[in-house]
């Protein structure tokens, strides 16, 4: 349950859900807003969501506001609607979870099979349980709609607003205690019968889940984004003890919390040496992305290559090949790789188990996002095979020097030595978008602009043996987007052998393949992928 001013902790829980227990349902009670923010974000939740909303008369309001109105009463009661609203929907049981809640571990549901009720012991002095209640009211297990109904029943004569009153719900009904494990807040080190000290050391890290008095902790409750006080020096703990735990997904989610926004690092220009860059291709791609709304970017000192957040979070890897792999790439949580295949890797190299194959983009991005906007049937195409390319370096020059005996199967066939170019992006595009196939020579990294280009237009690429069309997060299929080419007669076959109808097929899977993976939309939502679902591709 949640309304704009707290869709951030909502953002968490729902985030950290779906790293801890993927497969999930949760009900959602909220306001407009907070559902246009969650879904804005764009990260891509592995739980299945089910959104009520119903709460945009709390909107723009916070406590004090609802308690001048008379409203704060009635918008604690939300908690049983949504409950009763999950138990309607056909759940044999459901627990109710305050939005500030990050979760770190599964939940167990087995272990309450046997009561009506669980609930959370504050775990707190008897003078703070005197004025605030045994139980914590963040929580909520039941099975038993009746224990919701004794729930509302005593709001109005409870000492603490919604929470002290569930101590009759503990009375009446078989109820569950949940263990320390559940539900660690500030208020239990700080609160607690032994002094902050002591309840602190009883925090540890066992193969990869954070403890608490040997319990692994399953979730936790605090405004996380909160830098002061209590709160914020509980938070501070926990924060290292995720690092130390490798809970690296979680931490960017807390980053995201923080900022409000992802945040992409990109190196501050101009740099000298290797390191020099023009700032078109993937930092351009990253302008577009600040551009729609769907991250900032931030041009750093600190940096020599992109990142996510900061230089030790998501290494975004734009580089050809593994020549400018520095060795910040040894502090990275998680490396995607754009050009580089994840298999050119030592199969020992500790990285790879980091490493992920992602995206690819455009040299100039904006300009072919303008161009794809209007493509070329076959019959409005005047060039069979196209293939515009340089030779500047020797890496080049193995790959490409051959190409001149085409000549007669490439018909709109343009190779030139040296940095100065024939054709200008614009020309350059021009010419792709007006062919029916693309011919795909590997250049310095193993993949090229040229892929990308072809899919957004439309033009059918035909990729030659060298070239990598594999080393992508969901990689084009063959047949389907392009095809291998291994010499001129494979070029000769497939123009005398593809269809007008099947390259109308294969043009329109190459659109939808770069909408989806290398446009600005879906490029940025497989990177997310990339990082937050991994396995996705395997389901």
């Amino acid at each position: 349950m949640a309304t704009n001013n707290v869709w951030l902790d909502l953002f968490g829980l729902l985030s950290t859900l779906s790293l801890s227990m993927p497969g999930s349902k949760i009900y959602v009670l909220c306001d407009s807003i907070t559902k246009e923010h969650i879904e804005k974000s764009l990260f891509p939740f592995e739980i299945k969501i089910f959104w009520v909303v119903e709460l945009d008369a709390y909107s723009n309001k916070n406590r004090n506001q609802m308690e001048s109105e008379g409203l704060w009463a009635t918008f604690l009661l939300a908690k049983t609607v949504i409950l009763k609203h999950a138990l309607d929907s056909g759940e044999p049981d459901t627990m109710f979870l305050d939005p500030d809640i990050l979760v770190l571990s599964e939940i167990s549901f087995d272990e309450y099979c046997g009561e009506d009720v669980a609930l959370s012991p504050h775990f707190i002095k008897k003078s703070d349980v005197a004025l605030y209640g045994f139980y914590n009211a963040g929580v909520f297990w039941t099975k038993n709609r009746s224990t919701i109904d004794t729930w509302i029943e005593g709001f109005p004569n409870s000492r603490y607003f919604d929470q002290a009153c569930l101590e009759e719900v503990g009375e009446k009904y078989s109820t569950l205690h949940l263990h320390e494990g559940h539900n660690l807040s500030w208020w239990r080190i700080f609160q607690g019968d032994s002094s902050p000290l002591q309840l602190l050391s009883c925090l540890g890290v066992k193969e990869g889940t954070i403890t608490y008095k040997n319990n692994t902790i399953a979730f936790i409750h605090t405004h996380i984004a909160s830098p002061t006080g209590t709160q914020g020096n509980f938070n501070k703990v926990m924060i290292n003890l995720m690092r130390k735990a490798n809970l690296w997904r979680h931490l960017l989610v807390i980053s995201f919390i923080k900022k409000g926004v992802w945040e992409v690092l990109i190196p501050k220009q101009p740099k000298q040496g290797i390191w020099r860059h023009t700032d078109d291709s993937f930092r351009e791609l990253v302008d577009m992305w600040q551009e729609l709304g769907y991250c900032t970017a931030r041009h750093s000192d600190q940096v020599i290559s992109p990142w996510l957040y900061d230089n030790h979070s998501v290494l975004l890897y734009d580089r050809p090949t593994f020549e400018w792999f520095d060795v910040m790439a040894h502090n990275a949580d998680k490396i995607l790789l754009g050009n580089p295949n994840i298999n050119l890797l030592d199969y020992n190299n500790e990285l790879q188990v980091r490493a992920t194959n992602w995206i690819f983009w455009a040299r100039r991005p904006k300009l072919l996002q303008l161009y794809s906007q209007c493509v070329a049937s076959y019959v409005n195409r005047s060039i069979d095979v196209v293939f515009i390319g340089n030779i500047e370096n020797q890496v080049q020059s193995r790959y490409r020097s051959n190409l001149a005996g085409l000549e007669d199967c490439v018909d709109d066939l343009h190779i030139t030595m040296g940095t100065n170019h024939t054709f200008t992006q614009t020309e350059y595009l021009e010419r792709l978008a007006n062919a029916k196939f693309g011919l795909c020579v590997r250049g310095y990294g193993a993949k090229c602009h040229r892929e990308i280009e072809l899919m957004a237009l439309g033009t059918v690429p035909l990729v030659m043996a060298d070239v990598d069309i594999d080393g992508y997060f969901r990689p084009p299929q063959e047949g389907v987007h392009y095809f291998r080419i291994r010499d001129k007669s494979d070029i000769l076959n497939t123009l005398q052998q593809v269809a007008p109808e099947r390259w109308m097929e294969m043009s329109t899977a190459c659109r939808v393949w770069w909408q989806e993976n290398a446009a600005p939309l879906g490029s940025f939502k497989t990177t997310l992928e990339a990082i937050f679902a991994p396995d996705r591709l395997e389901k």
